[in-house]
């Protein structure tokens, strides 16, 4: 770090599509297991996304804000299929964690800050394990914000 440069005191790791890997447009689970056709699953993943907005900050479970979807979708399953679907794609990067692993050795914090409903950010937290990888987990669903407003980063930064 050249002279004079701040020292990292911390540093934060968003978890979909940089600290896991998993969920895609290609989402073999969700289609398997709803049977939804392969040219319709763009359009499922864009209502699961949208639908997962309202699960974000914790007021609403992400059960109930998924529970219209496979009547819209047409097809077979219930909320917890969906949600149990999308949830054991998560895989987390070997390499990401081996670099958070690297960081902390040197007494760089490292803390996972996401926007999660509780069961994904419980799946996480659990199975997954960032409970043991990062120093403190901040999911949206119990920060009770989401990203990418200030007042999420605020408050994690206090």
């Amino acid at each position: 770090m050249p002279a004079g440069s701040p020292a990292i005191r911390a540093v934060l790791f968003d978890a979909d599509g940089v600290i896991q890997r998993g969920f895609s447009i290609n989402a073999q689970p969700l289609r398997d297991s709803l049977n939804i056709p392969t040219d319709r699953l763009p359009a499922c993943v864009a209502d699961l996304f949208a639908a997962e907005r309202n699960a974000l900050t914790g007021t609403r479970s992400l059960e109930e804000c998924v529970a219209h979807l496979p009547a819209q979708w047409g097809c077979r399953g219930t909320a917890d299929d969906i949600i149990r679907s999308w949830t054991i794609s998560l895989e987390a990067d070997p390499g990401m964690v081996a670099g958070i692993r690297s960081l902390r050795a040197l007494g760089i914090p490292c803390f996972l800050a996401s926007n999660q409903g509780h069961s994904r950010a419980r799946y996480m937290s659990e199975v997954v394990g960032y409970r043991n990888i990062f120093d403190r987990e901040f999911y949206s669903c119990t920060v009770g914000l989401a990203k990418p407003g200030p007042e999420y980063f605020r408050l994690i930064l206090r």
